[in-house]
């Protein structure tokens, strides 16, 4: 019975161990690394969608809209087209934007974490007639930097996983 008690409590040991040897090594691929500790992460499971009217186009990561002002779109950034030089694509980045906010039938908004940024612009997710801004403006390559924030999670997967099907304007430049 010694015997049996001792080899069970072995092999319950062995177990532990390799789930614990296995959740170390699979974390980083089960989730993006750029999360650090799921606790301090804050996702709103109910996000509510606001209707918004376009007021004028700033460049491709940035718009105004008549009520709620300036609005960078979450985790993405875009070619410059202010301050000292163009960016190389900053003009077409700003163009391609431009036009789908014009065009859209429905613009609408989404908020998720911070909802201002440093320079007191409201950081949201945008959608045209139902397809998610980030994402369009990463499908066709005019994404330079992908940031990985915490606050920008909710669209996180479909967002980056349209930067990597798509060669960026950035690549061979």
């Amino acid at each position: 019975m010694k015997k049996i008690s001792k080899f069970l409590i072995q092999v319950v040991g062995c177990i532990f161990t390799l789930i614990v040897v296995c959740s170390v090594i699979l974390e980083p691929i089960s989730r993006p690394a750029w999360i650090k500790d799921r606790s301090k992460v804050s996702l709103s499971v109910n996000a509510q969608r606001n209707t918004i009217e376009l007021d004028y186009c700033l460049d491709g990561d940035t718009a105004n809209f008549k009520e709620i002002g300036r609005v960078r779109f979450i985790l993405i950034d875009t070619p410059e087209i202010f301050g000292d030089e163009i960016e190389y694509k900053g003009i077409e980045a700003a163009e391609f934007t431009c036009n789908l906010l014009k065009k859209a039938n429905v613009i609408e908004y989404e908020l998720e974490g911070q909802e201002k940024d440093k320079w007191g612009r409201t950081r949201a997710w945008i959608f045209v007639d139902d397809k998610l801004l980030q994402e369009e403006i990463a499908k066709a390559g005019y994404v330079k930097q992908f940031f990985n924030k915490q606050n920008g999670q909710r669209y996180y997967e479909r967002v980056h996983n349209a930067i990597n099907d798509k060669y960026s304007v950035w690549q061979g430049n």
